[in-house]
């Protein structure tokens, strides 16, 4: 027996180190709906767990490492789940939970059957002349590949400890078989009707495309967005998206290697597709992520409360944000219980890098930055900022803490410049010190056996002109 063929969890961060149980939960006027809604929120409540360890997954070669940020939508799919609602004051209150006992063997059954039926198609492949044929199964192999793996990821939170035989393909495989059948495309408009030529559905939310192993959206992500959006009918609402478009490219000696994988709300794998970019097409600085690792540590560590949970989100979603200078910011919270927040803002663009205190009024005192939610607002998002993209643009990342109790004894010190209400520390160092302030309230609590609940929630943007 092997362990899975392309992922090995390496417990290096002790919160993931045991099963879990998982759960979700939404509030809507319609019940449809209000299911619906908890089954999503289920799966970004499992991406939340993947993404703060998303370091921690390599293949069995040591070379094919990957982030879970880059290469999973959170709609990972959910196999086995409960979904019970209740009526409370007019609207459907729906708990969708699930549970290791009842969903590993689910997982485990449903990635050897696909195991199985890759082996199969593989050796086939060997076998095929055309070459029409051929790139035909492989683009099958690499959508089941990739479904083999989100599969792998959820049972692996629910149970660390599985294990199921290996197949002996491996992604890289087939991604190299594909580039030789597939000719380089010599534009970034010609990569992307490659990369889409198979797709015909609407609706389909697109992500910038980043760089292996990176969080950067670079001057390339954002053109071949741009690319790609001119090619299917897209959406810019993730409120609005039946299927979201992710993809990742390497930089290898001589091309760009582009990934895609269009995947559905199910987390069920549409399409895949590889395409190579002659990189000669491209200026160097393009398509070559900043060296910076606060991005991963902002992601990494996040303070996870299995009992309280907080949620921020945009209207393009949580995760790989881009917005346009024409288009409008719209931020939103979610928690599962009555509480108090604050948002810490970081800044990176052309003017420089700042932390900062976001103020919700124009109080005097420092309560201008904590907004509470009540028992009316819970379980349901809801709208906290709104704001048009302007330059200077560059990256921003939101840092949001909540507690069950008020925050004030937990809030940076701030300076006000005349806009910002800056932070006394540069942002790595202001993230560590707010991190700190929130495990020494916990610790304070624990001490004084005090039920209070705190979690923090990250969400990074990048605005382009």
């Amino acid at each position: 027996m092997y362990k899975i063929f392309f992922l090995i969890y390496l417990c290096t961060l002790s919160s993931i180190c045991f099963s879990a149980d998982f759960d979700g939960q939404a509030m809507n006027k319609n019940k449809h709906a209000a299911k619906e809604q908890a089954i999503s929120d289920l799966q970004q409540n499992i991406y939340v767990n993947v993404e703060s360890v998303s370091e921690s997954y390599q293949t069995n070669t040591g070379i094919d490492m990957f982030t879970a940020k880059s290469t999973l939508s959170s709609s990972l799919p959910i196999l086995g789940h409960k979904t019970e609602c209740y009526k409370k004051s007019g609207y459907f209150q729906c708990d969708s939970s699930l549970k290791k006992s009842l969903s590993s063997p689910l997982y485990i059954s449903a990635i050897q059957e696909k195991q199985k039926f890759i082996d199969r198609t593989w050796n086939k492949t060997k076998n095929i002349s055309s070459a029409h044929t051929k790139y035909d199964e492989l683009t099958t192999l690499l959508k089941l590949i990739h479904e083999v793996q989100q599969l792998t990821l959820v049972l692996k939170m629910l149970s660390p400890e599985a294990t199921i035989p290996a197949s002996p393909l491996i992604a890289v495989t087939i991604r190299e078989e594909l580039s030789h059948l597939e000719k380089t495309a010599d534009s970034i408009s010609m990569a992307a009707l490659l990369l889409t030529k198979n797709i015909n559905q609407k609706k389909v939310l697109i992500k910038p495309f980043l760089p292996y192993l990176s969080y950067d959206t670079t001057p390339f992500s954002s053109a071949l967005l741009t690319a790609i959006s001119a090619k299917i009918a897209s959406t810019n609402n993730e409120s609005d998206a039946l299927y979201t478009l992710v993809g990742k490219y390497r930089i290898n000696e001589k091309v760009l290697q582009i990934e895609s994988q269009l995947i559905n709300n199910k987390g069920d794998v549409i399409d895949a597709a590889v395409v190579n970019l002659d990189k000669t097409k491209l200026n160097v600085d393009e398509y070559t992520p900043q060296d910076s690792n606060f991005e991963q540590m902002l992601l990494n560590g996040k303070i996870i409360n299995q009992d309280f949970k907080v949620k921020i989100t945009s209207n393009k979603g949580s995760r790989n944000v881009l917005f346009n200078s024409s288009e409008t910011v719209i931020l939103l919270v979610k928690v599962n219980k009555p509480s108090y927040f604050y948002v810490t803002g970081h800044i990176d663009n052309a003017e420089g890098k700042i932390s900062y205190l976001l103020d919700f009024n124009d109080r005097p005192t420092r309560d201008k930055f904590i907004k509470y939610l009540g028992y009316d607002e819970i379980n349901r998002w809801v709208i906290f900022g709104e704001f048009d993209v302007t330059s200077p643009f560059g990256q921003e990342s939101l840092q949001l803490i909540a507690s069950t109790t008020k925050l004030l004894d937990i809030l940076p010190s701030t300076e006000h410049d005349g806009i910002y209400h800056r932070l006394q520390n540069n942002s790595k160092k202001a993230v560590t010190k707010t991190r700190g302030l929130v495990r020494k309230k916990q610790k304070t609590i624990k001490n004084e056996k005090v039920k209070i609940d705190i979690a923090e929630a990250v969400l990074i943007l990048e605005t382009v002109k």
